[in-house]
């Protein structure tokens, strides 16, 4: 990770930072919304600060979140590699 990374994914994890990352637990929720083709055109419409944060090889897929909302607290959960549902207590 480069300096510009740490310092945008600390930006964006306040009030946690990297060293004290929860992890195995959820700390947002959103919907994915769209999913696209990493190409030139692609990585033109991409911010200063997202360059740093991904793998934006061209051929490779971008999954695009609209509605991100943080979490007041995290909520331990446990994962899994690629998509996986979450269950919450109540919910059959």
């Amino acid at each position: 990770m480069t300096q510009e990374s740490i310092r945008i994914v600390s930006n964006l994890l306040y009030p946690f930072t990297l060293s004290r990352l929860p992890i195995g637990h959820i700390l947002a929720v959103g919907n994915l919304v769209d999913c696209k083709l990493i190409n030139e055109a692609f990585i033109e419409t991409l911010s200063a600060d997202e360059l740093p944060l991904g793998d934006y090889t061209i051929g490779r897929y971008a999954w695009i979140f609209k509605d991100i909302r943080h979490l007041p607290s995290p909520i331990l959960t446990r994962g899994g590699q690629g998509f996986w549902e979450w269950k919450t207590e109540g919910k059959k």
